[in-house]
Order: structure tokens, then sequence, then C-alpha cells
């Protein structure tokens, strides 16, 4: 297995605040084009960021769409928990607080919860998944 080579600045970069909301996405597909060069460099090597679909090798051989399964609400909760960890003030946390509780998610210093899904939203989740694929 092939050793991942990360530029000194990207290795030593230092993490300040949290990712903003917009970049999440770009984040991921990011994370899996990782994955895939360093889990299995000789199927992947030539995979790079791109757009529609997300990654794909330079001569369109093979193409990757990167999606994600979470639930909006789930999304949003996760997204507030970040904004927590890395608040600055209280009332900077009382404010993600607000909104993962407005939710039905609750936070505290060393965890979060999140609502039970039930079969028919976990259905709706997965039916609006399908109808954009």
């Amino acid at each position: 297995m092939s050793i991942m080579n990360l530029r000194d600045d990207i290795r030593n970069y230092e993490v300040i605040s949290a990712l903003p909301t917009e970049l999440i996405k770009t984040s991921r597909e990011y994370k899996v084009l990782a994955f895939l060069k360093y889990s299995f460099p000789e199927r992947f090597s030539r995979l790079q960021k791109s757009e529609a679909p997300d990654l794909q090798e330079p001569d369109g051989n093979l193409a990757v769409e990167v999606t994600w399964g979470g639930s909006p609400r789930d999304e949003l909760i996760s997204g507030e928990s970040l904004k927590y960890d890395y608040a600055r003030t209280e009332a900077e946390k009382e404010k993600c607080l607000q909104k993962i509780r407005k939710n039905g998610g609750d936070r505290d210093d060393i965890s979060i919860s999140f609502p039970m899904s039930t079969v028919e939203e976990e259905k709706k989740t997965l039916s609006k998944f399908l109808r954009k694929s």
C-alpha cells in the first residue's frame, strides 16, 4: 500500500474554526477522493475533483458522484454542533444550542443527541435521494 504524501502546510494546518456549512459537501468530496486514492491507488490514481460528477478521470473513463444520506434535520444539528465546538462566546454557544434544540436535538460540552427517526421519515429521506439520482 502506498503512503499518502501530504504537503507540510497541509499536514501542519491548525484548525481554528468550524468549517462553514456551504463547504461541507466539498469537504466530503475531497475526503472520498483521498480515501479512494489512498486505499486503491492502482485503480483511482487519476481521479480528480470536478463538478458533476464530483470525481472524474480526465479522459472521462471513470466518474464518481459523492452523496450523503443524512436527513436535513440531522445535518443542521451536526453543523450547529460543530459551530458550538468553536464558539468563542457563551452567546454564540447559546445561539447554536437554540437551533439544535429547535430541531429536536440536544448538546452539552461533551456530547450531542439527535431526535429519533421514524421509518416514515427514513422513507421520505430515501425517496428524496432516489428522485435526485
